[in-house]
This record gives structure tokens, C-alpha cells and sequence, in this order.
């Protein structure tokens, strides 16, 4: 609880005290809580196997990526907080990136949407991102899913051209 005392003074003399106190136990429940709960979404956040992105919509800086982004792109944390795409050239088509933003400010959200994304050391990569406007301390932002299928374009690619063989053989 919280104690207070106040000491009583009479004739300058000590005549007592002034005690008061209140309980403050779910006070101090809902202070461990909020921290659990944060404590929650950093793990879920950071230990999350799909690379995942926040960016602040009024700057588009990126605010914080996930483990799983810096194994899949080659980038660490620092080479991304506090910088926009442009900055590291994570698009390597300007036009896909200006229509992803588009139809984030359109819709609030995409889903699936096929683009291509140049890893770190300088790789284009096919992905597909699944992005969603959401609320970062009263800021709007965008959290991004970002899912690599340059394994299965290649082998989608790969297919075409057998059967593209097959065809022309028979």
C-alpha cells in the first residue's frame, strides 16, 4: 500500500500522528501487466520466423525490423532504424514500391502482394508483402510481412521451361 504520516504538533510539543494510507495493489497489477503485455509483443515482434518491418507513415523511417529481416535481408538494425527505403535501396523498382505505398494509403492494407526486394548484398529477391496501417503511439504506421519466393519463382520458372520443351518436342 502507500503510507503516509504526518506528525501533529501541539504547543510545540509532539501530540500524535496524521496516519493515512491507501491500497494501491491494483495499481501496481496493471503497472506488471502493461509491462508483461510489452514485454509479450517485443518477443512476438522480434522472435517472429517471418521477417517483419515498422515503418512511421509521416516520414516512412523505419522504426524497427525483426530478427528474422536481418537473417533473410543481410541488414542489420542499424543499417535500417531511422532510415527510409530509398536510403539503403531495399527497392530495386521504384514503381513497385510507389504502388505498395499507394494502395496502403487506399485501403489501409495489401495482402500478398508479389514485388521484389534487393537483400544487402545486393541480391533481388522475389517476396511477396502483406502490410497493415496500424497505430504506433498515437503515430500511424505500417507493419509489413515480407515472405521470400525467389525459391519458388525459380522453380516455377524452372517448370515453364520443361513443359514449354515438351511442348515444342511434340
Amino acid at each position: 500500500g502507500n503510507l503516509h504520516v504526518i506528525p501533529v504538533i501541539y504547543e510545540g510539543i509532539f501530540a500524535g500522528a496524521q496516519v493515512s494510507m491507501r491500497d494501491i495493489t491494483h495499481i501496481k497489477a496493471a503497472e506488471m501487466a502493461l509491462r508483461e503485455s510489452e514485454e509479450k509483443y517485443i518477443t512476438m515482434f522480434r522472435k517472429n520466423p517471418v521477417p517483419l518491418t515498422l515503418v512511421d507513415l509521416p516520414g516512412s523511417f523505419f522504426t524497427d525490423v525483426n530478427e528474422a529481416f536481418e537473417r533473410n535481408s543481410g541488414f542489420s538494425r542499424s543499417d535500417i532504424i531511422g532510415k527510409r527505403p530509398g536510403e539503403i535501396g531495399i527497392f530495386p523498382y521504384p514503381d513497385e514500391y510507389t504502388h505498395l505505398s499507394e494502395e496502403i494509403r487506399e485501403r489501409g492494407h495489401v495482402s500478398g502482394l508479389d514485388m521484389h526486394c534487393r537483400a544487402k548484398g545486393g541480391e533481388i529477391r522475389n517476396v511477396l508483402f502483406s502490410s497493415q496501417l496500424v497505430d504506433i503511439h498515437g503515430q500511424p504506421g505500417i507493419l509489413s510481412a515480407i515472405e521470400d519466393i525467389t525459391r519458388l519463382k525459380s522453380a516455377e520458372s524452372a517448370m515453364n521451361a520443361i513443359v514449354t520443351a515438351i511442348v515444342e518436342t511434340t
